[in-house]
């Protein structure tokens, strides 16, 4: 009978004619089987080579499973998906989109668009082209600053004047001693005068 908590394995092999596969929990005392499974091949399924059968198979199995095949193109390519996705991706860093369908001409496996999404997710140079500059404007600077609301617990702010200043200037004036804090304002010590 199937224990919930042991470990299950499914060992399959593939000839040119048929296939076969047994069901095994791990217990104390070893394997024991739960299940089989064996079917002849149909004449179509007996031209395909052996490589295609295991390739397939592969392919089926969830990423949650532990794969051990003696095919080692099979075990080497696991390991190489990122390295895969990676090398489509970096040549232009297209979007997801463009980035699973440049994999997807060339290699296949479960996980393909998922892996290919996480992977230009976090591509910085993806990101830095997502950013985009803060509008800034001329109108009524004087008035047109920003001070952060939580600041009643603070001895000094730094103030972001919303307006156009040259490149490579700061968009921070500062820092300014708190004078008064009350509820709403603060009366900020700028260039000597309470502001």
């Amino acid at each position: 009978h199937p224990s919930p908590n042991a470990k299950l394995v499914l060992d399959v092999d593939a000839s040119n004619q048929a296939i076969g596969a047994a069901l095994n929990q791990l217990t104390d005392k070893g394997p024991e089987p739960l299940a089989f499974f064996s079917e002849k091949l149909t004449p179509h399924l007996c031209k395909a080579s052996t490589y295609d059968g295991n390739c397939t198979r592969y392919m089926k199995l969830s990423d949650t499973s532990e794969t051990y095949t003696d095919h080692k193109p099979l075990t080497t390519a696991f390991h190489q998906r990122r390295q895969i996705i990676g090398n489509m991706h970096e040549a232009a860093h297209p979007g997801v989109k463009a980035t699973t369908h440049m994999v997807t001409q060339r290699f296949v496996w479960p996980t393909m668009r998922r892996d290919c999404k996480q992977y230009v997710s976090i591509c910085n140079a993806c990101q830095q082209t997502k950013l985009k500059p803060i509008d800034t404007s001329n109108h009524n600077p004087k008035y047109s600053s920003y001070i952060q609301p939580h600041v009643s617990s603070y001895t000094h702010v730094f103030v972001r004047v919303d307006s156009v200043r040259p490149s490579l200037t700061p968009p921070y004036d500062g820092p300014f001693r708190v004078v008064k804090k009350r509820k709403k304002t603060f009366v900020l010590e700028v260039r000597g005068r309470n502001v």
